[in-house]
């Protein structure tokens, strides 16, 4: 499947309840997180999903407001999970995209003070080794050093962001 076959939903802020439970149903069918309590509390942090043509989930982004004492700025902190299903679909980008775009547009807004950024912190072994660029080309997220287990750290500014 390419990511044109997804429909993508954007949720942040607004789950209802049976929408919770299908997302921490996929999270522990797809072993995403180890338990139910990690699932739950989780949760309040998805800002979009994308949907197969069946209308099943297949990957969910979340979102969460941190300080960086590295860079000494608050960033939101972007996780993308998908199932084994859908991975090489190019939909992990996608998710991306839109979470730049919409949080982007409420930084525009003057709506996130504080974060001036997405930031991501990249687990993936395949996405450390082949996707290697200092940036992105298709998200613009730039390469800034490994963390303590040796993820990759990336940072993307929104426009305008100015440092404290």
């Amino acid at each position: 499947m390419n990511q044109e076959d997804f429909s993508f939903q954007r949720v942040w802020q607004s789950l209802d309840k049976s929408l919770i439970e299908e997302i921490i149903a996929f999270w522990l069918r797809n072993s995403a997180l180890a338990t139910r309590e990690a699932a739950e509390k989780r949760a309040s942090q998805v800002a979009y999903i994308a949907r197969t043509p069946s209308g099943q989930i297949a990957a969910v982004t979340t979102v969460y407001l941190q300080l960086n004492e590295q860079l000494s700025n608050h960033f939101y902190y972007v996780r993308v999970f998908v199932a084994d299903s859908a991975r090489r679909s190019q939909i992990a980008v996608a998710l991306v995209r839109k979470v730049q775009s919409h949080f982007g547009s409420l930084y525009q807004e003057g709506v996130l003070s504080p974060a001036i950024g997405l930031f991501m912190e990249v687990e993936n072994a395949a996405l450390k080794k082949f996707r290697n660029q200092a940036v992105w080309p298709s998200t613009h997220f730039v390469y800034i050093g490994d963390n303590a287990k040796g993820d990759h750290q990336r940072v993307y500014y929104f426009d305008g962001a100015r440092i404290n």
